[in-house]
C-alpha cells in the first residue's frame, strides 16, 4: 500500500519525470493520489494530484532538472482523498519534504509535543489531515529550535515515531537523502554514481539490478556515491549485503497482453515449472524443521490464508502431520500457546504483509521458530525466518494473486511429500501436473470462459434457464475447451445497465474446500460481484437458503474421494433451480456449463482455481473494471 520513490545522483537529470515513471511502475500497490518533489536550482519543485499517475502531463514534468527527487503514491488512511493530503508534505518554509508509507500511530502525541514547545499556534502550521505531516514539522523543530543538524534532527524525530512505516526525506541545500523503515517495505538500488529508494524493485529495475534490503529500525544516509546504514536506536553502523535481481524487465511488463492479470494467469505453466525446481536438500531441511516441532502452524492473509489451509490439509493427507492454519490478523490471539517447540510457517507473496508480520512478532517473542514460503528474497518475513523457500514466480503485478497462489500450492505439495520422506514421488506428481497444465492452459480456454462470463452478465434470470440435460453432444470433444450447452448470442460489449448478476456461489470439498473460498476472493476482488465459497457439506446448514432459480453456482468436482458427495450436493442445488457451472475432469448431466480440467490428483486445486481466475478476469473486463488495480485494494497490505 502506497508507493515510495527517491533518487539522488551526481549529474543533473529530468528528476521529476524519472519519479513519475517510477511511480507508474508502483501503481499495482494501489493509490488514490500522488505527488513529486525535487530540488531545482536551490528551490523546491512540487506537484500533487488526485487520480492516475499516468495521466500526468509531461509538460509539467519535462525539463525539471536536478540531482535529487522524491515521489509518492498515496493510499488514504488518515484524511480524505485530496491534493492537500497527498504527499510529499513540507515544513512551513518548504525546505524539508517528506514521503511516508505506513501509519504514525502517535501523531496526536507529537502534535501535543510541538504545541508544548511552540504554543497552540502550531496547529496553524498543519495544512492537511494526515498523520505524515507531523514528520517535517518535527524535524524542522529540532533544526530550528534545538540547533541540530539535518541528520541528527531526522534521527531524533525517527526515535519518536511509533507504528510501522517507511520514510524518505530531502532538504534543500543538503546533498543527500535520509530514509528509515520499521515494518514497511523499503529497498535501495545502486547504480553508477546514483542511488534509488523505493517500495519495490520495479520502480528502478530499468536502472539497476543491485538491490539492498534495510532492516527494521535502520536509517540510511544516501548520497550520489555512498550509502551509510545505522541502527536508529543505537546509532551503530550496519552492514547489509547487496543482492542481484535475476528476473528480467519483461516479467514486469504486459508483453502484449491487455492486462497483467491475464498475462500472469496464462504464464502459470512457466511459473509452476520454476516453483517446483526446488533443491531437494532445501526442501528436506525445511521439512525436518517442521517435523521436529511439537506445535506446527501455517499463517497467511487473503489468498495466502487459503493456501495456508491447503498446507494444513496436505501435511495431514500426505505426511500424517497435524497442523493448524490461521488468518494472520487473528493469529496473535494464540500467542499464549506458543513456545520454543512451536514452528510457524508464514505464507506470503510479498513477504511484507503487515498482519502476518504482527503474528510473527508474537511468535518470535515466545521463542517459536519461524519458517516462510515467499516470492521476495530479502523481504521482512524472509529476514525474520530461520529458513525460507521461494516461489521463483517472478514479480506479480496485478493486485489479485494468480501465479503466486498456484506456485504456493505446488511448493506446499512438495513440502508435504518431503515431510513424509516421499519427495521423489511429490516431484514426479508435480512434473506430470505441470506438463498437463501446459497442454490445457491455452488461449481457447480463456476465450470460452469469456463466453460463460458474457452469459452470466447478460441475463442470469432468463438466459441461464436450463435446457434439456439428459445427454451431451460434447462427451467426445477434445480437452482444453469449455463446453456451453447453448451457444451464446451476445456481444462482448455489454452495457453497464445489463448487470442483474448479484451473487455467485462456489462449493468444494476436501482439498477443494479452501479453493472454493479462494475462488470467491478472486471474483470479489476484480468483478465486484458478491461471491461466497464454502464446503459442499455446509450447504444444508444455511447457504442453500440463498439458492433460487438461475442462481449461478460453481461446483469443483475432481476425480477423488469427494466426487460422490459433491455430485450429491450439486443435485441438491439443481433441484432448487441453481445454474451449475461444473469444473471437473468429466462431464455430467448435472452441469449447465462444463469447464473441463486435467485430472491432477493431489494437485487438483491448481486445475480448479485457474478457470475461476479466468472467469473473474473476464467478468471484471466485461463490467468495465480494471482487473489489475481493483478499487479499494492494494497488492501488498503493509498496514494493519
Amino acid at each position: 500500500m502506497c508507493g515510495i520513490f527517491g533518487y539522488i545522483g551526481d549529474k543533473e537529470k529530468e528528476v521529476a519525470l524519472m519519479a513519475n515513471r517510477a511511480l507508474c511502475e508502483l501503481e499495482y500497490r494501489g493509490y488514490d493520489s500522488w505527488g513529486i518533489a525535487a530540488e531545482v536550482s536551490g528551490k523546491m519543485f512540487a506537484i500533487k494530484a488526485i487520480g492516475k499517475i499516468s495521466l500526468a502531463s509531461d509538460k509539467e514534468l519535462k525539463g525539471v532538472m536536478g540531482k535529487m527527487s522524491i515521489g509518492h503514491s498515496r493510499w488514504a488512511t488518515h484524511g480524505g482523498v485530496t491534493e492537500a493530503n497527498a504527499h510529499p508534505h513540507f515544513n512551513t518554509s518548504r525546505t524539508i519534504a517528506v514521503i511516508h508509507n505506513g501509519i504514525v500511530e502517535n501523531h496526536e502525541e507529537i502534535r501535543s509535543f510541538l504545541r508544548g514547545k511552540l504554543g497552540n499556534s502550531v496547529d496553524k502550521l498543519f495544512l492537511s489531515e494526515t498523520d505524515t505531516e507531523v514528520i517535517p514539522h518535527l524535524i524542522d523543530y529540532y533544526i530550528t529550535h534545538e540547533g541540530k543538524t539535518f541528520e541528527a534532527a531526522f534521527v531524533e524525530a525517527g526515535r519518536m515515531l511509533e507504528g510501522r512505516y517507511a520514510v524518505v526525506v530531502m532538504k534543500l541545500g543538503e546533498p543527500y537523502l535520509l530514509a528509515m523503515r520499521d515494518g514497511s517495505p523499503l529497498v535501495v538500488g545502486k547504480g553508477e554514481h546514483e542511488y534509488f529508494l523505493a517500495s519495490d524493485v520495479p520502480a528502478f529495475i530499468d536502472h539497476t539490478r543491485q538491490v539492498l534490503y534495510p532492516g527494521d529500525r535502520e536509517y540510511m544516509k544516501v548520497s550520489a556515491d555512498a550509502i551509510m546504514l545505522r541502527n536508529l536506536d543505537t546509532g551503530k553502523k550496519v552492514d547489509r549485503e547487496w543482492i542481484t535481481v535475476t528476473w528480467d524487465k519483461g516479467s514486469a511488463t504486459k508483453e502484449g497482453y491487455p492486462h497483467f492479470m491475464l498475462k500472469e494467469i496464462m504464464e502459470q505453466p512457466l511459473s509452476l515449472d520454476k516453483a517446483i525446481h526446488q533443491e531437494d536438500a532445501k526442501l528436506e531441511e525445511f521439512a525436518r524443521l517442521m517435523k521436529e516441532s511439537e506445535h506446527l502452524f501455517f499463517i497467511g492473509c487473503g489468498t495466502a490464508a487459503k493456501m495456508a489451509k491447503l498446507g494444513e490439509l496436505y501435511a495431514a493427507r500426505v505426511a500424517g502431520k497435524l497442523t493448524n492454519a490461521y488468518v494472520g490478523s487473528e493469529f496473535a490471539a494464540y500467542g499464549q500457546f506458543l513456545n520454543k517447540r512451536s514452528t510457524i510457517v508464514a505464507v506470503s507473496q510479498s513477504g511484507e504483509t503487515a498482519d502476518v508480520l504482527e503474528g510473527l512478532r508474537v511468535a518470535e517473542k515466545e521463542g517459536a521458530r519461524i519458517l516462510a514460503l515467499l516470492n521476495v528474497v530479502g523481504s521482512s518475513i524472509d529476514r525474520m525466518s530461520k529458513k525460507s523457500l521461494f516461489l521463483n514466480a517472478g514479480p506479480e503485478i496485478a493486485v489479485a494473486s494468480t501465479k503466486a497462489a498456484t506456485a504456493q500450492i505446488a511448493v506446499l505439495i512438495l513440502i508435504a511429500h518431503a515431510l513424509a520422506k516421499k519427495l521423489p514421488e511429490g516431484k514426479h506428481l508435480m512434473r506430470s501436473a505441470v506438463k498437463d497444465i501446459k497442454a490445457w492452459l491455452i488461449p481457447d480456454l480463456s476465450r470460452d470462459i469469456k463466453k460463460i462470463a458474457e452469459k452470466l452478465l447478460n441475463n442470469p434470470s432468463s438466459a441461464l434457464l436450463r435446457g434439456p440435460t439428459n445427454s451431451s453432444p460434447y462427451q467426445n470433444t477434445p480437452p482444453s475447451l469449455v463446453f456451453p450447452r447453448r451457444a451464446p448470442e451476445t456481444s462482448s460489449a455489454i452495457s453497464l445497465q445489463q448487470y442483474p448478476l448479484r451473487d455467485i456461489y462456489i462449493i468444494g470439498r476436501g482439498l477443494n474446500a479452501p479453493v472454493a473460498q479462494e475462488a470467491a476472493i478472486k471474483i470479489q476482488e476484480v468483478s465486484y460481484i458478491h461471491a461466497e465459497g464454502f464446503p459442499g457439506g455446509e450447504l444444508k446448514h444455511g447457504p442453500i437458503a440463498l439458492i433460487e432459480k438461475g442462481t449461478p453456482v460453481i461446483a469443483l468436482i475432481p476425480n477423488d474421494e469427494t466426487k460422490r458427495d459433491m455430485e450429491s450436493n450439486t443435485m441438491e442445488l439443481r433441484s432448487r433451480g441453481a445454474y451449475v457451472i461444473g469444473i471437473a475432469p468429466d462431464n455430467s448431466k448435472l452441469f449447465d456449463e462444463w469447464i473441463q480440467v486435467p485430472n491432477l490428483g493431489l494437485a487438483s486445486p491448481i486445475a480448479s482455481i485457474i478457470p475461476i481466475q479466468l472467469l473473474a478476469y473476464h467478468l471484471a473486463v466485461l463490467r468495465g473494471n480494471d482487473p489489475d488495480k481493483p478499487r479499494n485494494l492494494a497488492k501488498s497490505v503493509t498496514v494493519k
